[in-house]
């Protein structure tokens, strides 16, 4: 057994390494165990920031929970059925965990749990390199604990279910296993991507939920595409949605997408929506228990590919004409389908509202129109949307022009 103190004291910061240190005092004057464990431990010993704070505690209760709570000046802010902890602390929160053992009454339920050793909680986690501890207490300070030879994965640079049902106790680690591998530059071993091709129909075991929340992170990871890429490979997109499609043009997109743009895991959600049927999307968004922003924007991708659709039997779109059919849909499912269409005259279409329609307003407002003896009520809207549709045809230009057309406009006998 090795002891990495150093390692953690270069690797974490002056904040972390006070709150261990109050968790050492607890555990000591209570008389448990405590632990630094999963990912705080791999990325320390990869040399990378350390952001997660888990804490596992041998014999966690309330009462010592509360315990640590009040050494860090925070306060648990929840408790799950599982006897783990969220504690809001000044500087950030924590999460205590009860050392426990699990068993799976079926694929994708959540696991019976009961108290357990060290060694039963690191056997219960998903892969090698998230199951190592560091003891906190005084006397056993920085010692790691590797039963299951994690650091061997590190070197070696694999990620390694522990069990070989692994992947149907819980799918969500076939999501997890891609986006760890692509984080850290690793690979799958050879037997955990076998059993991820073959175990990706336990996805559908997953709730919605669940599902959503691992998806929603496979979208942020700073290298989302290729992890999409690896996770259509092994089929698991698939199984996710029967629709989830990933063809040259749609990887390419994606691409540009990550590349290019800010808000990018909205922006790949509406890549990935857009050759869904209307169908497809609704059941897309039923399966994954979307919130209202998400399901907008995939609902509008579609109709942003709708709304501007060339027809060769119809005249060419007026400018308005395009900002009329756009202005209503979510711009982030406009940019995505953009993306998808880039050079086609949709594309085109998509691109110029996106780069310049959206952006244009008229100089007068109500009140000038006002002043200039347009009857306050319905007649202000007509005209100012009017006005709007005139500066986006190009037939005003300026602020004398759109007073002209408000005189003209009233003198017309229709108004």
């Amino acid at each position: 057994m090795s002891n990495i103190a150093n390692i953690l004291e270069a690797q974490l910061d002056t904040i972390s390494l006070r709150q261990l240190s109050a968790i050492s005092a607890v555990a000591n004057s209570r008389g448990v165990k405590a632990y630094l464990v999963g990912g705080a431990v791999r990325d320390a010993l990869l040399g990378l920031p350390v952001h997660d704070i888990d804490i596992t505690v041998v014999g966690l209760t309330l009462c010592v929970a509360q315990n640590l709570a009040d050494a860090l000046g925070g306060v648990i802010v929840a408790r799950s059925q599982f006897n783990t902890f969220a504690v809001d602390a000044p500087d950030r929160r924590l999460d205590f965990a009860m050392a426990r053992q699990e068993t799976y009454q079926q694929p994708g339920a959540l696991p019976t749990v009961s108290p357990g050793t060290l060694r039963q909680e690191l056997a219960r986690r998903d892969f090698a390199v998230n199951a190592m501890a560091v003891s906190l207490n005084a006397e056993s300070w920085g010692e790691l604990h590797d039963p299951l030879h994690g650091m061997d994965d590190l070197r070696d640079g694999v990620i390694r279910v522990l069990h070989d049902g692994s992947f149907a106790d819980d799918a969500t680690r076939i999501l997890r296993a891609v986006r760890y591998a692509e984080r850290l530059g690793f690979r799958l071993d050879a037997n955990t991507a076998r059993l991820a091709m073959q175990d990706t129909a336990y996805i559908c075991t997953i709730s919605g939920a669940r599902l959503r929340d691992e998806f929603v992170r496979v979208l942020s990871e700073g290298r989302a595409v290729s992890i999409l890429e690896m996770l259509n490979n092994l089929g698991a997109l698939q199984a996710i949605h029967r629709s989830i499609t990933l063809d040259a043009c749609g990887l390419a997109a994606l691409r540009r997408a990550a590349a290019d743009y800010a808000d990018k895991p909205t922006l790949l959600l509406s890549i990935l929506a857009y050759d869904m049927t209307s169908a497809d999307k609704a059941d897309f968004i039923r399966r994954l228990r979307l919130p209202s922003r998400l399901a907008q924007i995939i609902t509008d991708t579609g109709l942003a590919k709708s709304r501007v659709r060339h027809d060769p039997s119809s005249d060419v779109l007026s400018r308005s004409e395009i900002y009329m059919r756009l202005r209503a849909l979510d711009e982030t499912a406009v940019l995505g389908c953009s993306l998808r269409e880039e050079n086609s005259i949709v594309g085109r279409r998509l691109t110029l509202y996106l780069d310049e329609l959206r952006y244009i307003k008229p100089v007068l407002d109500g009140d000038d129109l006002i002043a200039l003896g347009v009857p306050q009520g319905r007649l202000i809207g007509e005209l100012l949307n009017d006005l709007l549709k005139a500066r986006l045809d190009g037939q005003v230009k300026t602020r004398q022009d759109e007073i002209d057309f408000t005189l003209s406009y009233q003198s017309c006998p229709s108004c």
